[in-house]
């Protein structure tokens, strides 16, 4: 005598199984035991894989921290962790070589000396 099971009750234990819960079903036939199994190895690999992929979220930082402002951009430069491009015949380097604020004039004379300048005009 089989007992018959509703659809929602079915449904209920297909996704009860995909957050680690236990079958308590029944298995009669050969065809519905590896079509078990199939669902088991199935489920497995999903969980498996879910877990290693938010856990790899968790460990590795998913990007560096920028530069916020000018002095962070002038201590970066200094140390060679970023470059400060200028557009070529720019006015704004001479405002920073000639700036009273040491960080804008180190900033000013770092491009200068390492010709960071880029052309607008080529594409």
């Amino acid at each position: 005598m089989r007992k018959k099971r509703s659809f929602s009750t079915i449904l209920t234990t297909v996704v009860g199984n995909l957050f680690k819960q236990p079958v308590n079903v029944t298995i009669s036939t050969v065809s519905l035991r590896i079509l078990y199994s199939f669902w088991w190895l199935f489920v497995t690999l999903m969980t498996l894989s879910y877990g290693a992929v938010f856990l790899s979220f968790l460990t590795v930082p998913l990007r560096e921290k920028g530069v916020q402002t000018v002095m962070e951009l002038c201590q970066a430069v200094k140390i060679g962790s970023y470059k400060a491009l200028m557009p070529k015949g720019s006015s704004l380097l001479q405002f920073l070589i000639e700036s009273e604020h040491v960080h804008l004039h180190e900033l000013g004379e770092s491009i200068k000396k390492n010709n960071w300048f880029y052309d607008t005009r080529e594409k």
